[in-house]
């Protein structure tokens, strides 16, 4: 997994200094659009193993791109919050939709 140029002050601030197994075994197959399953421990980068290498794919502007679900409100809040700066340094928004939020203003947000 190469780090895109638009993400590389950020991972290098995060204090990151290589990828993890799982980011560098995700990257290829994310990029060329393949389906990846992909098993790691707590902590091992995951979030970034998928996310970075789908918000390589976003254009800016171009309404809604992607949709990640998550199985639980906790990861669901944990996967915006760590990719939503990556988002921002490239001009993308990244809405986080949970169940117990209000659901005018979360569907307000998403238009």
């Amino acid at each position: 997994m190469t780090i895109a140029t638009p993400f590389q002050k950020r991972w290098q601030a995060a204090g990151y200094t290589e990828q993890t197994p799982i980011q560098t075994a995700v990257y290829q197959p994310l990029k060329a659009d393949e389906d990846v399953v992909g098993l790691a421990p707590t902590g091992s980068g995951k979030t970034l193993a998928f996310g970075l290498p789908l918000l390589e794919k976003m254009v800016p502007g171009d309404g809604l791109q992607l949709l990640i679900l998550a199985p639980s409100q906790e990861l669901a809040i944990q996967t915006r919050d760590v990719l939503t700066p990556y988002a921002k340094d490239i001009g993308i928004t990244v809405q986080g939709v949970i169940g117990s939020a209000n659901v005018k203003r979360q569907l307000d947000r998403l238009k």
